[in-house]
């Protein structure tokens, strides 16, 4: 793939790009600010945490470069072949299916689905790929279900983390109160949601379950102290 097509596949991803992470923790420190503590004694935890999500956005952004630099998709006129760096996969021309998700992509299917093979929108030559897909089996277009909080919980999950650190460095109740107010309901939420899910996705999910958990007991135990 070329770096035009890189480039594309990491603007799709759900890494937290460096901007975002520096705008959480200006805002971090802002509410500790305004809540009466002093920039000094809030910054090395923000700068720590800012380098600790920095570097697992670069590691992150350096493994996609890696594997979407060695994918390759090449058709003939028996079938299709997919390539990255865990090896190849073939299906030939007999396909049970072809699936496009608007602004995501293809996925081809055969009789086996271990042999399917996912082709991303942002691949180069994907317009050219699907034409050619299209004179072999029928494109299908597919709306994915809806998967409600995930998306949200992920894109903004850094800003409240770090809003969430500056409101337990606040120390005046007129921002302490109102911030621990809206990030108990957001975790609140996360968790209602979280308990709504199939009882075997519960039990994937308990850990993540805790979180919340102990992230409104936490503000709880900050909202009390700041009371007495």
């Amino acid at each position: 793939m070329t770096d035009d097509g890189i480039r594309r596949m990491i603007r799709r991803s759900h890494l937290t790009p460096l901007w975002s992470i520096a705008g959480a923790a200006v805002l971090g420190l802002a509410v500790g600010r305004i809540g009466g503590t002093a920039l000094h004694a809030m910054s090395f935890v923000f700068l720590l945490l800012a380098l600790a999500f920095g570097l697992l956005s670069v590691s992150g952004i350096r493994k996609m470069r890696r594997y979407w630099r060695n994918f390759e998709i090449s058709l003939d006129e028996h079938g299709i072949e997919q390539k990255n760096d865990s090896g190849a996969r073939r299906i030939e021309r007999v396909i049970t299916n072809v699936l496009e998700t608007a602004g995501s992509g293809l996925a081809i299917r055969a009789g086996d689905e271990r042999k399917s093979i996912w082709i991303p929108a942002g691949i180069d030559g994907y317009q050219e790929i699907r034409a050619k897909l299209a004179d072999w089996a029928a494109i299908e277009q597919f709306t994915p279900p809806r998967r409600g909080w995930l998306p949200a919980l992920h894109a903004h999950f850094v800003w409240v983390l770090f809003g969430y650190i500056g409101a337990l460095f606040a120390q005046r109740p007129e921002v302490v109160l109102p911030a621990g107010a809206l990030l108990t309901c957001y975790f609140g939420g996360i968790a209602a949601r979280m308990l709504s899910l199939p009882a075997g996705k519960l039990r994937t999910l308990a850990l993540a379950l805790a979180f919340p958990a102990i992230a409104i007991t936490v503000m709880g135990v900050k909202i009390f102290s700041v009371l007495r």
